[in-house]
């Protein structure tokens, strides 16, 4: 049971003075301060309403603010799960382009373009990374190799694509990095 503070204030202010006290008891002082304080109670219980008002906006400002994280956060949600989805369609991609079947690799190959296309409608962008230079913003190095054909520190080759949403990266890029130092 809920107990609304200003009704009992109400209450309260307008009680009549009791039969029952004595005459010399019942001053105009005491008359006087009865009166100002039916007037303080009726300020506290006005004040107390519009208290109760801005804790009530208050309340709904943060549970409006608790929605939008929550919708944020299932929005990255479907962005890690469609990157799980776009994950096995490029490991079919990078295994049919090593095969000797021509046919295969190139129906493979339309299929990733297509799938890079569709994802970039929803604001995800692949990082591509093959032969720049290594950035810890964007790669995270998972090996290393020696390739004469390009700079130290150029990237070899991507092991598992890396994306960006909404100007933020959700995931690097999992590289192999070109260690090659000439003498």
């Amino acid at each position: 049971m809920s107990l609304d503070f200003h009704e009992e204030v109400l209450k309260l202010a307008n009680l009549p003075l009791s039969e029952d006290i004595d005459d010399g008891f019942f001053t105009s002082d005491i008359s006087l301060m009865y009166e100002d304080l039916n007037k303080s109670l009726n300020k506290l219980g006005k004040s107390q309403k519009e208290i109760s008002f801005n804790v009530e906006e208050i309340y709904e400002f943060v549970q409006e603010l608790k929605e939008a994280e929550d919708k944020k956060l299932n929005k990255y949600d479907f962005i890690n799960n469609l990157i799980s989805i776009v994950d096995i369609i490029e490991d079919f991609y990078v295994f049919a382009s090593e095969k000797d079947d021509q046919v295969i690799a190139s129906h493979a190959e339309m299929l990733w373009n297509s799938v890079l296309k569709k994802i970039s409608l929803f604001g995800l962008s692949r990082i591509c990374d093959e032969r720049t230079d290594f950035d810890v913003a964007y790669n995270t190095i998972v090996g290393l190799d020696e390739d004469l054909t390009i700079p130290v520190g150029f990237i070899i080759k991507t092991i598992k694509s890396g994306y960006i949403y909404d100007g933020k990266v959700v995931r690097k890029s999992s590289v192999i990095v070109n260690k090659f130092r000439k003498e």
